[in-house]
């Protein structure tokens, strides 16, 4: 689905989609009212939107969604991208943009549709794809995970490993009796954690953030593990 007030940029995002592989436009608005209506009542896998519309522009349309779909933020202009990155979209088009750029958005949104690059046959190890190679991680050296916007970063005990995946995605494979999400932005294998103080862990020295909506469950698991 796309959304956006501008004509010629419906016709050109249209023409895009329709030259690129696995894409089918269901839709297309002219403003965020209308579409927002549209993803209420229709399942949407991604949807792209500008930022800059009557009524309802993309961002607020983003933020009502109680489901939301795969994002990508298209507009002319550049002081939107951080905030966009802060609702977790998959990517952001700045108008003018190519169709090897428009490309390149949607392989991302692939990736984190159909997150292949990894793969969990048992707790002990897990697969990823980084460097162009299949690279085997083993679960009980990851300190940490942490999340890039379209990419994460693996803290282990003696390197750091960064593949092309989305946190949730990678959250889904990682086994629950190692791992909790602690952050929008980070994952941390409990095992080693060393310290906690002011809604943060420490953890081989580093720092990490606690979110208030992870707090309850962390407390939980410190709980269990004698720290308090």
């Amino acid at each position: 689905m796309l959304a956006d007030d501008e004509e010629l940029a419906r016709r050109l995002l249209a023409d895009y989609i329709a030259r690129a592989r696995n894409l089918s436009l269901e839709a297309a608005f002219e403003n965020g009212a209308d579409a927002l209506q549209y993803v209420r009542n229709t399942p949407v896998d991604l949807i792209f939107l500008d930022i800059n519309m009557p009524d309802i522009t993309g961002l607020e349309l983003l933020r009502s969604m109680p489901h939301k779909p795969l994002a990508i933020l298209t507009t002319a202009y550049s002081e939107y991208a951080l905030e966009g990155f802060e609702l977790d979209v998959v990517d952001y088009l700045q108008k003018p943009f190519s169709f090897e750029r428009f490309l390149k958005a949607v392989n991302k949104a692939h990736e984190y549709h159909h997150p292949k690059p990894i793969t969990s046959p048992t707790d002990d190890y897990f697969f990823v794809k980084a460097d162009s190679k299949i690279v085997k991680v083993a679960v009980d050296e990851v300190l940490f995970i942490e999340g890039l916007k379209e990419y994460v970063r693996i803290h282990t005990l003696d390197k750091k490993i960064i593949t092309l995946l989305s946190l949730s995605a990678l959250e889904q494979k990682l086994p629950t009796s190692r791992f909790l999400r602690v952050h929008r932005s980070y994952i941390i294998n409990y095992q080693h954690i060393d310290a906690y103080h002011n809604n943060t862990l420490e953890i081989n020295g580093q720092n990490i953030p606690v979110g208030q909506s992870y707090k309850p469950q962390l407390m939980e698991i410190l709980a269990q593990k004698g720290f308090f």
